[in-house]
């Protein structure tokens, strides 16, 4: 299972790709309440991940779960995205209503995914953020 993963070349509507355009514009962003819990990973570290675990000797139906398994909430991303892009703008935490029905926690067992094969994230998600800005995504 893929965790909550960022990078260049997602959607616009994806919420790092829409707080980061917001910011780089100096915009304020509407959003919710932001707190729910994701682990976020870099597309890299998934590209990483996949390959791995296309290389492990893993048993039949084993799942494995692709993420850093440090909980961050979706208000401090946007807040780090404004933080690292350090313009005018800011996020407007509590403006939009919640979704209903949306999970409060996602995380990974990334130690379990690590021991079955070797595979481990790389990219902390400050340094995914500042690789996004400074290529202009």
């Amino acid at each position: 299972m893929i965790f909550q993963a960022f990078g260049a070349g997602q959607p616009e509507q994806t919420l790092v790709q829409a707080a980061l355009r917001a910011a780089l514009a100096e915009q304020d962003f509407p959003m919710t309440a932001g707190t729910q819990q994701r682990d976020w990973i870099a597309l890299d570290d998934v590209v990483a991940g996949l390959t791995a675990m296309v290389a492990a000797d893993l048993p039949p139906g084993t799942t494995v779960d692709l993420g850093t398994g440090k909980l961050t909430s979706v208000a401090e991303v946007v807040q780090l995205i404004y933080e690292l892009v350090g313009r005018k703008g800011k996020p407007l935490v509590g403006r939009l209503p919640s979704r209903p029905g949306e999970t409060a926690v996602q995380v990974a067992d990334a130690e379990r995914t690590e021991g079955l094969s070797g595979c481990r994230v790389a990219k902390s998600l400050p340094d995914g953020i500042r690789e996004l800005i400074d290529n202009g995504q």
